[in-house]
């Protein structure tokens, strides 16, 4: 472990010094806070759509309060696979970087075991017990090294590629309300197991576009050059 005296004040016992010295402790943990939760924000936004996607291929729905054969919410918001990791991952890195640099009361006894008396010939500014930082070059490496590896890790899922059928809407309120009006025979949807497709495909020419959205009743898969409105009222989407 290696140690430096703070430099701030020329009296390492003063509140002032001690106050900088926490600060400058903690600010590391403030940093990867903030990393942590864009991390989360990342994760969030990739898995979200991720399970977008698999409604064109799979009919199920999950919700806060699932009846029977439907789904319940992640308790992470995250899967198990993705959350799990990435929280263990944050827990360690907290702990590394608490041993990476630590705040550190350091007393001077003398060759006797006696508290060592400043007054005799000490510099001045110095004294028996004083306010200093310490620091871990194994512990910091560590986290480093941890840190650059999440990192990895979510670039190399960014790579990932969607399976396709539905347009990606990210986190738009507006695009995913156009994909969620159903047919007015299909009743209690929200009780039931989903799926998303075309509920008809309109005409050939494009005046009168075909409905695909989110429906407990049978879907079929869009056609090439067919215009499409996820919602009767606005908007409409051509599949290329």
């Amino acid at each position: 472990m290696n140690q430096k005296i703070i430099p701030q004040s020329s009296d390492p016992n003063s509140l002032s010094t001690l106050c900088v010295a926490i600060l400058i402790a903690n600010s590391p943990q403030l940093l990867f806070s903030i990393i942590y939760f864009s991390f989360d924000r990342v994760l969030t936004s990739m898995l979200s759509m991720l399970e977008w996607t698999s409604y064109v291929y799979e009919r199920k729905l999950r919700v806060s309060y699932p009846s029977e054969g439907q789904r319940s919410t992640y308790y992470l918001h995250l899967p198990w696979c993705y959350a799990v990791p990435l929280l263990v991952a944050s827990i360690l890195i907290h702990w590394l970087i608490s041993q990476s640099i630590f705040l550190a009361r350091i007393a001077i006894y003398d060759p006797d075991g006696n508290l060592y008396d400043p007054s005799l010939s000490s510099p001045p500014g110095t004294g028996s017990v004083f306010t200093a930082l310490g620091w871990s070059n194994k512990a910091l490496v560590a986290a480093e090294v941890l840190g650059c590896a999440m990192l990895l890790v979510i670039f190399g899922l960014g790579w990932r590629r969607y399976k396709g059928g539905i347009p990606l809407v990210a986190n738009m309120s507006m695009c995913i309300s156009a994909a969620c009006h159903p047919p007015k025979e299909d009743e209690d949807a929200s009780h039931k197991k989903i799926m998303w497709g075309a509920v008809c495909h309109g005409s050939e020419d494009g005046e009168q576009p075909g409905h695909c959205c989110f429906t407990s009743l049978e879907v079929e898969p869009l056609i090439e050059g067919r215009t499409y409105a996820g919602s009767k009222r606005r908007g409409t989407e051509m599949l290329n």
